[in-house]
């Protein structure tokens, strides 16, 4: 049984994509942010051929999942000593994906979501027929009316609900 929140077990019924040609590595660094934490895991879902989820914090990643639905999923422990730190997160990110075998590897916090205008597929392909290895994303704050808990939306994702925002010059 693996450690996920209780949110993300109807993902099985949501499906995933076929696999794309290319392989895609995502680290998502979560601190006792488990509502956030579900609905980044499902946004990555889509596109993501491996995650791992570096978990930190007194609770870690909470709730339950059967380990077949989520099996291109890891959790892996982050000793934070119970507090958020920067230094140590800096160090994670620049380190945790040093042994992957993807061809792309994207490293988030669990409140940033990347999001492909073109889709996934589309805009790493182009980047690859460009010879781009390093992609800094812009960053921006976004806004929703309301918090729209996860475990009760099965099939959608958080930026089907986000219709405002703005840039965010201080996200990098």
């Amino acid at each position: 049984m693996r450690n996920v929140p209780a949110g993300l077990a109807p993902l099985s019924l949501v499906g995933r994509p076929q696999p794309f040609p290319m392989k895609i590595e995502v680290h998502i660094l979560t601190h006792d942010d488990e509502q956030m934490f579900a609905w980044s895991l499902r946004h990555y879902l889509q596109f993501a051929d491996q995650i791992v989820v570096h978990a930190g914090g007194p609770k870690g990643v909470s709730g339950g999942c059967d380990e077949a639905t989520l099996s291109n999923v890891r959790v892996k422990p982050w000793d934070t000593a119970g507090e958020l730190n920067d230094e140590l997160a800096r160090r994670l990110k620049n380190e945790c994906w040093r042994a992957t075998g993807a061809d792309w590897v994207a490293v988030v916090d669990a409140d940033e979501l990347l999001h492909f205008p073109e889709g996934a597929k589309k805009t790493l392909e182009t980047y690859e027929r460009v010879g781009a290895a390093v992609i800094k994303p812009s960053g921006f704050e976004m806004f929703s009316e309301k918090w729209h808990d996860p475990s009760e939306l099965l099939g959608v994702q958080l930026t089907d609900f986000v219709k405002h925002g703005s840039p965010d010059d201080k996200w990098y």
